[in-house]
Formats: structure tokens, sequence, C-alpha cells
């Protein structure tokens, strides 16, 4: 019987024994074809050893190029926050290079065994990853095993531990976004209150109804550009005839593995690297074909990848990594850029014939201190999306907006945008029963205003508002937005007073436009 090709993953001792690993592959190879396998190590300051090194030497020397040790950068390998976290930041990029995965838990510490199982309930690996324990073989009739150790190890098994059903709230949402490529047409997408807002989305749907024209998309971090986009695609669905089955790729192009981003867009033919996969793979770009390719992060793109893309969208044509025949792949999709950086810093951010090609149309998508009637939406939302992550679904009807929400809501600056509000619903669900809401805001202000002093603001935008204005008019807008950033910063005019010796009389008049 055929096996099934796998690629195969485990973190490693390699202070230790440097077989353990064999004996795991060895084991692996009975029930797998392993075409390639991934050895996570710990390579904090604290690893850092003659024994290591020596041990990873080994491990190139007999098993490369099966092998890709994957170094993680952990300082306390019994912190399974730390390990969560550092996790998903080393393997989210090369996951769409893996294929089907097999994961052994067995070595590492407890942290590091209850970390896999925290990754796999909530949807982060692929969905027909299993998981193994790869535990010594017990010869039958015995009831303890006596380790009699060969000079390659004792002989292991692998036994499946992930052969029964993980039933979370995350687990559902993560299967449910990994099974569609895009949102259900019952999924509901509030419509803009405010009139920015409205303004802003109205363009971004007319842009996006010429085919072929690309948009790009300007706004603040946290300021809900990739949910623009999904409802973007939630609309046109509903308006354009054919387009039913539109498909959408989002690459975050801030977490792209710089080594693999051009074989993660483009894909890669067999043996193009070493390591690659026995029969290549196929691309990101690939999976957009007729639909929508999402640069989200745009500025972090690497140059020669941007290159290799002006090149697509020019000739509407492309080669796998590695490809070195003369057949290029026909390919059509409409493009969307989005940027958290302002024109001026994004222009010297990017090859300036790649940028040209991308701003065919620009959109600003305001922030929410400028859509102020949005937020309630924005917040109904977010509330709901944490107590569905955080497994506390009962607290949905916890989270109306009260009178201290609306006026914190009114007068925040809210400089995270989006990621200010999440941050509110998490410390609401932490703190619930012990502190109010009142408190927690008060917390989550004083953390804005810190913010704010930290705050680099662009040139550019900031006096953009002002260059069509004539100097009378343009000197009284700037008192009248000073005055509002101070009121709003320190609560009152009077606090102003007290705490920058600014006349009250002075911002009472700047705020009416007075001289």
């Amino acid at each position: 019987m055929t096996k099934k090709k796998v690629s195969l993953m485990t973190w490693m001792a390699t202070e230790r024994d440097p077989n353990l690993f064999a004996n795991v592959l060895q084991a692996a190879k009975k029930q797998y074809d392993v075409e390639h396998a991934y050895y996570l190590y710990t390579s904090g300051e604290k690893s850092k050893t003659k024994v290591l090194e020596h041990n990873l030497k080994y491990m190139e020397k007999n098993f490369s190029p099966l092998l890709e040790p994957i170094p993680i950068e952990i300082n306390n390998p019994y912190s399974v926050e730390e390990l969560y976290e550092k996790m998903q930041d080393a393997l989210k990029p090369r996951l769409a290079l893996m294929g089907d995965l097999i994961i052994s838990t067995t070595a590492g510490t407890t942290a590091m065994y209850a970390t896999w199982i925290l990754l796999y309930v909530g949807g982060f690996f692929p969905l027909e990853t299993e998981l193994f324990s790869a535990r010594r073989k017990q010869p039958k009739g015995t009831v303890y095993f006596e380790k009699k150790d060969t000079k390659d190890g004792p002989e292991r098994e692998l036994q499946k531990i992930n052969n029964f059903k993980f039933n979370t709230y995350l687990s559902q949402l993560r299967t449910l976004e990994k099974q569609t490529d895009t949102p259900s047409q019952d999924y509901k997408y509030d419509e803009p209150r405010s009139t920015k807002g409205r303004e802003a989305y109205n363009n971004l749907l007319k842009f996006a109804m010429v085919s072929g024209a690309p948009i790009l998309i300007y706004g603040e971090r946290g300021v809900g550009k990739s949910t623009a986009v999904k409802k973007l695609i939630h609309d046109l669905k509903a308006i354009v005839k054919g387009k039913d089955s539109l498909p959408i790729v989002q690459i975050n192009c801030g977490s792209l593995d710089p080594n693999l981003a051009e074989s993660i867009i483009f894909g890669y033919v067999p043996g193009a690297f070493t390591g690659a996969l026995k029969d290549g793979a196929v691309g990101l770009i690939e999976q957009a074909r007729d639909g929508i390719l999402f640069l989200d992060e745009v500025q972090d793109l690497k140059k020669d990848v941007q290159r290799k893309l002006l090149q697509v969208f020019n000739d509407h044509c492309y080669r796998k990594v590695g490809d070195t025949s003369n057949k290029s792949i026909e390919i059509e999709f409409d493009l969307i850029c989005a940027t958290n950086r302002s024109e001026k810093e994004l222009k010297q951010m990017l090859d300036m014939d790649f940028y040209d090609r991308i701003c065919v149309y620009k959109v600003t998508l305001p922030p929410l201190r400028e859509r102020r009637e949005d937020i309630p939406d924005f917040w109904n939302r977010t509330w709901n999306d944490v107590c569905l992550s955080t497994g506390h679904e009962e607290l949905i009807s916890e989270g109306r907006i009260n009178n201290y929400l609306s006026e914190y809501f009114a007068k925040s600056n809210l400089y995270g945008n989006i990621r200010s509000l999440r941050k509110i619903a998490f410390l609401k669900i932490a703190w619930m029963n012990e502190k109010s809401d009142k408190e927690i805001l008060e917390m989550v202000a004083d953390e804005e205003e810190q913010e704010l002093e930290n705050a680099t603001f662009s040139q550019d935008s900031f006096f953009k508002k002002y260059e069509s204005m004539p100097w009378k008019d343009a000197d009284a807008q700037f008192r009248r937005d000073l005055a509002q950033w101070s009121e709003q910063k320190y609560g009152s005019l009077s606090n102003v007073e007290k705490k920058l010796g600014w006349k009250i009389r002075n911002l009472q008049n700047a705020l009416r436009g007075n001289d």
C-alpha cells in the first residue's frame, strides 16, 4: 500500500542525545513517506552552548537535506505564553510550504507539549494535521518496559493523540475560516454611519468595479483595512453577476519570512532548493486566479519580490521559483494593497515603478476619532469576536455600551483604533466582576496618553488639511485643533490651564473661531 506523503515536525532536545530524532524519524517512516522534517530547537541566550553547536552540526551532517532546523528564540522553555507566541511567529510563514503535516509532541518540556495542543485546538495548523506521541515500544506481555538502550537508542512507535474531536468555539471559527476563501454571504457587515466612513467605502466599492485597476488603501494601524476589503468582497458578490465564487487571497507582507517570501507567493518546482517538497508547491498568487490578491502591509514586501510582481502585473504571467523552462503561467487577478504609512514614507520604502503600478486608485480610511458615529458598531463586533475567541460567549450580552463607554468613545483619540477597542474588550473580560468599566477605562486612558506622547506623526499628513486654506482660515483652524486636542487630552479646559498655563479665555476663543 502506498504510504501518505507528509512533513514531520518535532521539538528536539539538542543539548542531549541527537539520536532521539533518528528514532522518531524511524517510527514515522513505518507509517508515512516522510519527505521533509522540521527540527525545532531553542535558540535563546541560555541555550547557546558548545553542546548545542556540536549537535546541530551532527544533525546537519546525518540528516541533510531531509532536515530543516528551525531556531526559536525562547528564554524560558517552561513558559507556555512565550512558547505560544514565539512558535506562531516562527511557523506561520512556513505553513504554506509544508503540505500534509504530522507532529511528534514527545520531546521537550511539558510546556512545549501543552503548546502543541493549544496551537492544534486553536486551528493554527492545517486541517489535516495529525499529532502523535513517539513512545518507547513496549514488548507484548510486559507490564513494565525495562530500558535497554542500544547504540541507536530505544525503538519507538507513533501513537496518535488527536483521534478525538476538539470542540471549542475558537477551533470552530478557525476551521470555518480555512474552509472558505471569503466570508459567507450570510455574514452581516455594518454599513458606515459616518459621512467620512461612507465616503471612503463608497469610493473603494466604485473603484473595485473597474476590473484590472489596482487600489491602494491608506489608513492608520488598526483602522479596519482588512475588514473593509472583506466587506468589499461580500458586496461585490451581491452586486456583480458572476462574482459569486470570487476568491480572495490575503498576504500579510509584514509576517512573511524574507527568505521564503518568493516561494510562498509564486510557488516552486520540484528540486528548486534544498528542502523543497518532492512535488513542488502552488503559490498564493495561483490561488488568487480570477479573483483578488490583497497585499496587506505592502511596505514590508521585499524589493526583489516587488519587481517580480511588477512583471506579473505588466505581462499577466509568471514562473515558479526554480523553473528554467521557457513556458510561463498565464494569470489574471485584481490587486488591492494596504499600508499604515504615509504616502511620502511609502514612496521611500517601495520600488518607485512598483509604487506607480499599485496606486491607480487611492482610498484613505479615516481613523475612528474622525468617524465616531461608527464606533458603536465596531465595538459590538469587537466585543462579540473577543468573547468567542476567549471562550466567554456567555458574556456577549454584558458588552452593551453604557454611559462610561459612550463618554470614553466620544472623547478618546483611540490611537490604536480597533486595536484600542480590542484592548478594552480583553480588559473587561479579565476584570469582569472585579473592576468597573470606569476603572478599566481609566487604565486604558493612561496608556493612550503615554502612546500619544511617544507617537510620531508624518508632517505631510499633519499639515495636509491646511494646505488648501487661506492663511487666516488655516491659522484659526490650527488654533481650534490645538484647543480640542488639549481639552481631550486633559479632560477639561480648566485642567489645560492648570497643566499648560494656557488661559481658558484664549482656548474658548480658539474653539469658537475668534481671534
